[in-house]
């Protein structure tokens, strides 16, 4: 009996002294379990609940069509006349007139900040030259955490209270070569959501930022993606690189079949190096056409003439599953009638 008794107290005496040191942490850490659960729960809701015809008409949005060495001057422009901010976080940096703009910005006392990915497909040290000179600049610089995502391939850049989402990176052959797109949104619900994403992503912490108008990866780019050719009725107008998602794939084989017009503008790579699949889409009605230029690099979704996908998303599953990628569906008729011209150009529709 006393040996029990013993045994109690010192049970007792443990779970006080670990109480006293470690409640505080084990709290805490239920607490955060608790948030993320909830979170998690509350984005699946959101998710599925996720309707095309409910994003919003983001207020004040530009749209910049390359190759056009005039949109690298306004960036620089505007990157010269930010107060606050400029926070970069791109895939691909070797733009020397944005670094010189971004070191000036620097030694204006402006917040300037830059995130690159350390390993680019294929080409591992791309990004080291300008991450060291980023560094003896003084200019707060990180690689992307390579345990968040297999790739960080955004392409965004927030200066001040305007965000510039794109699908290029920052070279300069984006600007006198390639077939790319940029949109400048400056609204402020969005706006805030993008500081959010460049924050957890600076600081190498996930979460799970949402906006009705944001396509996130590798949150639920694939969910929205979907929902926005599925929503089609009558016409689809793509831009992608290449097709290398089994999923988006059939869904757009599924929407031909309901005699939704499907068309594709893709880089010429593909056409040499998949033509498999070029002749597969175009015997299931989906017209697919090859750039005729330089480089397209773009990625965009038009459906219907009233909703438009631009972002760094690829059709690609490991963009969609496993990237950090950014992307904003916008309804804003000036920018979808500009995008429409470009498109049917592009085509030769």
């Amino acid at each position: 009996m006393k040996q029990k008794l013993l045994t109690v107290l010192f049970f007792v005496l443990f779970i006080g002294i670990f109480w006293y040191f470690y409640g505080g942490e084990y709290r805490e850490f239920y607490e955060t379990q608790k948030r993320s659960l909830a979170s998690e729960v509350e984005l699946r809701e959101k998710i599925q609940s996720f309707s095309v015809d409910v994003i919003p008409d983001v207020s004040g949005s530009r749209l910049f069509i390359t190759p056009d060495t005039g949109v690298l001057d306004g960036i620089v422009q505007m990157i010269d006349d930010a107060d606050e901010r400029v926070y970069l976080e791109v895939y691909i940096f070797t733009e020397k007139r944005i670094l010189k703009a971004l070191k000036n910005a620097h030694g204006r006392w402006v917040d300037v900040r830059v995130i690159l990915e350390r390993n680019p497909y294929l080409a591992p040290n791309l990004n080291n030259k300008r991450f060291n000179e980023l560094q003896v600049a003084g200019i707060p610089v990180v690689w992307s955490d390579s345990d968040d995502y297999a790739l960080n391939h955004s392409k965004l850049l927030i200066i001040d209270d305007r965000a510039l989402i794109s699908t290029w990176n920052m070279s300069y052959s984006t600007f006198t070569k390639n077939r790319d797109f940029l949109v400048e949104v400056s609204d402020p619900s969005l706006l805030d959501i993008l500081l959010q994403v460049f924050d957890s992503d600076y600081k190498g912490i996930e979460i799970d930022p949402y906006h009705e108008s944001l396509v996130l990866s590798p949150n639920y780019s694939r969910a929205k993606l979907e929902q926005l050719i599925e929503w089609a009725e009558d016409e689809i107008y793509m831009y992608f690189q290449y097709i290398q998602d089994d999923g988006l794939e059939e869904l757009l084989v599924e929407k031909s079949q309901q005699w939704v017009d499907i068309h594709m503008v893709l880089d010429d790579d593909f056409f040499e190096r998949d033509q498999d699949k070029v002749s597969y889409l175009r015997e299931q009605w989906i017209k697919i056409y090859e750039y005729p230029k330089s480089v397209m690099h773009a990625k965009a979704i038009l459906v219907d003439k009233r909703y438009l996908f631009i972002g760094s998303i690829n059709f690609s599953y490991y963009s969609i599953s496993k990237n950090r990628e950014v992307g904003v569906i916008l309804r804003d008729e000036s920018i979808i009638r500009d995008f429409v011209d470009v498109f049917l150009r592009d085509s030769g529709l």
